[in-house]
């Protein structure tokens, strides 16, 4: 995470953004910081961890993005994780978790299928 009152270095991503339009804070190996663990899955021979990432509302709006996010398990070499886009918008944070679990398992494997 960047702090807003450090000028990025030059060539970089600006130091602060919209936050519509930043990048979900992530671990230092690219995976959810704040993502809540839905499911553990495979897909194509490798175990999946499936997060959702719920991001505050906008300025301006009361609603929240959620985006799902796959970290390949076991150190999957040259794996990064992948993400949706926000597919999940509610009211509340609550509302987006809720709905992020009541996906079933094969809309799941679908999104991961699109992501990587």
């Amino acid at each position: 995470m960047t702090d807003p009152h450090i000028p990025a270095a030059p060539g970089g991503p600006p130091a602060s953004s919209a936050p519509s339009e930043r990048e979900p804070e992530t671990a230092g190996d690219g995976g959810p910081a704040d993502g809540v663990h839905l499911t553990t899955l495979t897909h194509e021979g490798r175990f999946w961890d499936v997060f959702a990432e719920v991001e505050p509302p906008a300025a301006g709006s009361g609603s929240h993005r959620a985006r799902l996010c796959f970290v390949p398990s076991g150190g999957a070499e040259g794996r990064r994780p992948a993400r949706t886009a926000a597919i999940i918008i509610e009211p509340s944070a609550d509302a987006a978790l809720d709905q992020a679990r009541s996906l079933a398992r094969h809309e799941i494997v679908a999104m991961l299928r699109s992501a990587t």
